[in-house]
């Protein structure tokens, strides 16, 4: 094996179809486990998780969960992320586009939120397509990065499901 040659990670399981997309023929729609909002006894801190493959290949996921709020919930991006070379393929927005969907469907959704590193500027533009809102600073928030300070970024209905103002990547 030479040193340019790389090995990218194999997914546990294989996916059982193909979705057939221009910038990428072989990547599969990201959806591994539903979504946990169907009812409201799943809604205290379930948790939801999806994938996005390149033919046999986990390239991206992003995982959720749900958290009680008054009389209904908001859902937590715990984390997403999409392995560099598949990245402006529009992976990330797919897996962001399924929660999305999924709070719309839900009427008792209030707001989707996360975390951001603060000199994240490539996520921040990222989440400002999907009409995200820049809140507060949390300190202190990161524990081995530099500044460790993150954002609150959130969304609040309409959840819509496509980016605004162009491509998401």
């Amino acid at each position: 094996m030479t040193s340019s040659t790389r090995t990218l990670p194999r997914p546990i399981a294989r996916p059982t179809r193909t979705w057939v997309r221009r910038a990428a023929p072989d990547l599969v729609p990201p959806s591994v486990l539903p979504f946990a909002h169907a009812s409201s006894t799943n809604r205290t801190h379930s948790r939801s998780a999806r994938a996005a493959y390149f033919s046999d290949i986990l390239v991206g996921a992003i995982c959720s969960r749900v958290e009680p709020e008054g009389s209904g919930f908001k859902v937590y991006i715990m984390t997403i992320g999409v392995l560099a070379p598949y990245r402006h393929l529009g992976i990330g927005g797919l897996l962001l586009q399924q929660v999305l969907e999924a709070c719309a469907r839900e009427p008792d959704c209030h707001e989707i939120y996360l975390h951001v590193h603060v000199k994240s500027d490539d996520a921040m533009d990222f989440y400002r397509r999907f009409g995200f809102t820049v809140g507060d600073v949390v300190h202190d928030y990161y524990t081995k990065l530099d500044p460790n300070d993150a954002y609150i970024v959130y969304k609040s209905p309409p959840f819509t499901s496509v980016a605004e103002g162009g491509k998401a990547s």
